[in-house]
């Protein structure tokens, strides 16, 4: 009979430190919560911290799973994703970088223009375009489950108006230098350095005269780096 009891002890022991080894493996191994990768990447990639520009404070906007808390000069503001009208993306060059933009608009809390890049000093701009980029896919796939009727776009009418106007200098180059080349009125070399500029300057405008075209995008693939 002790012999027996002894034995169901130490079977009841092993299930008893089984059952707490599985319990620490599924809470972690520190009894909280899980340490699972993928939530814990996500919550990290719903965050984004900026300073536009010089005549401001680092912005901070993170996600909630209905709406943006975006905190100005300290201040938070709580913007619904049922209030959101529209998801728009654009492009531009500043400072010799590719900085990108997204603005959020609503029917009630005003516009919001969330950058990829953190002012540093003057001319000096520092690239947060990874959590940037993070933020923006987080932000596109969580609106477009709350808030199916949001629109979201790439692209602005204005940019690509900017560079319409580039690219009808460049043509009007293009005339002039034929016309000069035609009557002789240069040499080869400078001849050859309009030609060298002319080109460029045509193929930069309308590349981004087709890029800045405003086209709808798909909020689960949207268009950032």
């Amino acid at each position: 009979c002790v012999v027996n009891s002894a034995r169901r002890c130490t079977w009841r022991s092993y299930l008893l430190v089984q059952g707490r080894c599985q319990a620490a493996r599924q809470t972690g191994g520190d009894g909280g919560v899980s340490a699972n990768p993928s939530m814990t990447e996500t919550a990290e990639q719903a965050t984004h911290r900026v300073r536009p520009h010089a005549f401001t404070t680092e912005h901070t906007y993170a996600l909630g799973p209905d709406a943006i808390t975006a905190t100005y000069k300290g201040t938070p503001s709580v913007i619904p994703f049922s209030d959101i009208n529209r998801i728009s993306l654009i492009d531009y060059a500043n400072a010799g970088e590719l900085h990108h933009q997204c603005t959020v608009k609503t029917g009630k809390h005003g516009k919001h223009k969330i950058r990829s890049h953190h002012f540093v000093s003057l001319g000096g701009f520092e690239s947060r375009t990874e959590t940037y980029a993070a933020f923006v896919r987080e932000l596109c796939r969580r609106l477009s489950a709350a808030n199916p009727s949001a629109e979201f776009r790439q692209g602005s009418g204005w940019i690509q108006g900017l560079w319409l106007v580039v690219l009808a200098c460049s043509v009007f180059g293009w005339v002039m230098w034929g016309a000069t080349v035609m009557e002789g009125g240069t040499d080869m070399q400078t001849a050859g350095g309009f030609f060298v500029g002319l080109l460029a300057l045509t193929f930069l405008s309308w590349r981004w005269f087709r890029r800045s075209k405003p086209d709808p995008f798909d909020p689960q693939d949207p268009p950032v780096p």
